[in-house]
């Protein structure tokens, strides 16, 4: 997929970039910074700020939209994605946090913290239903008719395919 990151910004002509934290606080990376150069979590390092950025275009030109993709190899995750504006002539610990975000990633797409909290809470609170004959159970959110994920199991209900909605 591309342009998985996205932001609406107030101005058009900006330089824009994002950086992606681990959120995760069962992650021995919790806190890190992903480094886009070496593909791995890093401890916070003002010297390497440069190696974190992941860069914003405005697509398409004047729409205030800026996008980017997913950093190569980043795993699925809880993560804090912050976009900055940049000041000067490259990215730098100074600039100005533009939007935040908590987020999931599931390797096509991150998903607000919040939608992701939800489909785990339905999966848990038990609010699903459940057709034998396929063997798909659909998990649905607190309006008890909203789709939030499903799983199919086979016969021996070994699980076979499951998916977020």
């Amino acid at each position: 997929m591309a342009n998985e990151i996205q932001f609406r910004h107030d101005q058009t002509g900006r330089t824009l970039y994002a950086i992606v934290v681990n959120d995760d606080p069962d992650s021995a990376d919790f806190g890190k910074y992903w480094d886009a150069g070496s593909k791995a979590w890093d401890a916070l390092a003002v010297a390497d700020w440069g190696d974190y950025d992941v860069p914003l275009s405005e697509d398409p030109a004047d729409s205030y939209r800026y996008v980017a993709s997913t950093p190569t190899d980043l795993p699925l995750g809880f993560y804090h994605l912050l976009v900055f504006e940049q000041a000067g002539a490259s990215p730098a610990i100074g600039d100005a946090i533009v939007a935040e975000r908590r987020c999931h990633y599931d390797a096509s797409v991150f998903r607000d913290s919040t939608k992701t909290e939800e489909q785990i809470l339905a999966v848990m609170a038990g609010k699903a239903t459940h057709t034998a004959a396929t063997g798909v159970t659909l998990f649905l959110y607190r309006d008890g008719s909203t789709q939030a994920a499903s799983v199919t199991c086979t016969g021996s209900g070994t699980r076979s395919a499951s998916a977020l909605t």
